[in-house]
């Protein structure tokens, strides 16, 4: 009941918009073995059903991850993610696949959470900005910087909702 109240505390008084769920699969399943928590979904698919879609049909719900069934309004979409990434840090314009990255921007639309940086990407051990990823010896220079750009602007127009992370703007 207490996480009930905070959900509901955090919508009526505070007036937040939605909510990011992080690392939803270590809610709902339990290593080693992959084994499911059923009282982990039905906490998150009554949260999402009844007080963020039933109470407060203007707020949203987005998961990082494993929300299949949670009734989430949306997911970060890692294929989308990796891939993009995976091309802007390419030295050449001929090691990019421009294929796999068309492929990846061609999907409905509104579920998928896209991006180029986040804060498991940035933050883990060895992760760093996306400026520094595409060169390591000058993130700050002008190839570094347009490259980064560029995938943010990808981000921004492929169908989905795009996801900034802090300091991109």
């Amino acid at each position: 009941s207490f996480i009930i109240g905070s959900f509901r505390q955090w919508l009526d008084e505070y007036h937040v918009d939605g909510f990011r769920w992080d690392a939803v699969g270590a809610m709902r399943y339990y290593d080693p073995g992959h084994v499911n928590i059923p009282q982990a979904d039905s906490l998150i698919q009554y949260v999402n059903s009844t007080i963020i879609h039933s109470d407060h049909p203007g707020a949203i719900s987005i998961a990082e991850d494993q929300s299949s069934g949670m009734n989430f309004d949306g997911e970060w979409n890692r294929s989308f993610g990796d891939t993009l990434i995976g091309q802007v840090v390419q030295p050449t314009d001929s090691a990019r696949d421009m294929n796999a990255l068309c492929n990846k921007m061609n999907g409905s639309g509104f579920f998928r959470v896209l991006y180029d940086e986040t804060h498991d990407l940035t933050g883990n051990t060895g992760a760093y900005r996306l400026p520094y990823r595409i060169q390591p010896a000058d993130p700050t220079s002008y190839y570094a910087r347009k490259r980064s750009m560029l995938a943010t602007a990808v981000v921004f127009t492929t169908p989905g909702i795009p996801m900034l992370f802090m300091g991109q703007e």
